[in-house]
This record gives structure tokens, sequence and C-alpha cells, in this order.
């Protein structure tokens, strides 16, 4: 990989600057995870680990879901 391409990679690895945010999930990447947890009981942080989010997020998400249902995602 050129020098350009793991500095390309390196940036795109990187947390986004504090106050701004990253690109939101798809409903069916957030629909995908919170099955995972209800219905087949994998733990918050496996699937946060899986998609770079904190566990803190899936429960977010998880909670919006009980609450609103798929629309809520």
């Amino acid at each position: 990989m050129s020098k350009a391409g793991q500095e390309e990679q390196k940036r795109k690895s990187r947390p986004p600057p504090r106050g701004q945010r990253r690109e939101a999930y798809p409903g069916e990447v957030k629909l995908r995870a919170v099955r995972l947890h209800l219905e087949e009981g994998y733990p918050l942080e496996t699937i946060g680990r899986e998609l770079g989010v904190s566990k803190n997020t899936i429960y977010l998400w998880v909670k919006r879901y009980r609450s609103e249902g798929e629309e809520g995602l």
C-alpha cells in the first residue's frame, strides 16, 4: 500500500473530532443489532465491538426499538 493509502486508512479509522458525528448507521444495521441482543442474547459489548460503536449506543437503539418499534430506528 502506498504512503498516501496508509495515511487515508489511518484517517478513516480515527474517531471524528469532538462535536462531530460519524455517518449514521442504516436502519437495517440497527435492527439487526437490536435483534441480536433481544432475540439471540448477544451482549451489548460484543455487538458494539463488532460495529465499532459503544455498548451505550446499542442500548439506546434497543430502548428506542422497545418504545417506538422499527420506525424508531
